[in-house]
């Protein structure tokens, strides 16, 4: 599943017009996850939480992390970050 915000990172790391409008096609191909009200409490309250305790995280990162709580699912990073933040389900591939 895709959430907002990476969508976004994603089309912004393309090379070229042509490889946006290739990526963006496939992407949207993909199931989409919206924020409710409740998904965007959540950032504030997590970034106050782990920042008193020393973990800084981006508001993009805790977005993912607040729309994979709302809606029960884990999240497939290669962002090492992720791994530092409690409570965080990460999806691992098998092999």
């Amino acid at each position: 599943m895709l959430v907002g915000v990476v969508f976004s990172e994603l089309i912004q790391g393309a090379r070229s017009a042509k490889d946006r409008q290739d990526l963006q096609e496939t992407l949207i191909a993909l199931p989409y996850l919206e924020m409710t009200p409740h998904a965007w409490l959540l950032p504030g309250e997590m970034g106050t939480t782990l920042r008193g305790k020393g973990l800084p995280v981006g508001i993009p990162d805790l977005i993912v992390i607040a729309l994979a709580q709302e809606y029960d699912c884990r999240v497939y990073s290669l962002n090492a970050d992720f791994q530092r933040i409690p409570n965080v389900s990460l999806y691992t591939p098998p092999g």
